[in-house]
């Protein structure tokens, strides 16, 4: 073990690292960690648990919680939007080269919301809360959800393929 940071009251349930090492934590607070292991800054203004943090590579963080909301956080820990467009928890977001991000959300849709936190556009197709989102370097989504599938999603919001091989809820995905 090199550090461990012990400043969360209660559980930590995501995590993320940005190129220069330090760690985003979300837990009802968003709480950056510089490389070293001390607090840089803490994000309070989610009402509910923060259930997913992405960071891009200006070292904006993207936050999606159970109070429907998704959020774009700068660099020293000051909002710059919130989103609001999703009708239960969200549980994933992803963000790609250009800044948008994609969310999952409990209201069983995949969204992709623009650099400056519009809707872009709605993916519809899962038939359960979508747990997992992930984006590939063309800008293709991938989604994982309790209906048992991984699908691919287009940057334009169309499906591509749908895996179904799954027997229980796909919680987590990851593109190389």
């Amino acid at each position: 073990e090199i550090w461990s940071f012990t400043g969360y009251a209660n559980g930590v349930k995501t995590v993320a690292v940005d190129t220069s090492g330090n760690v985003y934590g979300g837990s009802v607070e968003i709480r950056k960690i510089g490389s070293n292991g001390a607090q840089i800054w803490s994000f309070t203004r989610h009402t509910n648990w923060v259930n997913s943090v992405a960071v891009d590579t200006s070292g904006n963080v993207y936050s999606g919680s159970a109070d429907k909301t998704v959020r774009k956080i700068d660099s020293s820990g000051a909002e710059i939007w919130s989103f609001t467009g999703h009708t239960n928890s969200v549980y994933s977001v992803a963000v790609d080269t250009n800044g948008n991000v994609y969310s999952g959300s409990l209201d069983k849709t995949v969204r992709k919301i623009s650099n400056n936190g519009t809707q872009i556009w709605e993916f519809t197709g899962h038939t359960g809360v979508v747990y997992a989102a992930a984006v590939d370097t063309c800008g293709n989504i991938y989604s994982g959800g309790n209906d048992n599938t991984v699908r691919k999603i287009s940057s334009s919001g169309a499906e591509i393929w749908s895996f179904t091989g799954h027997t229980y809820a796909v919680s987590s995905v990851a593109v190389d």
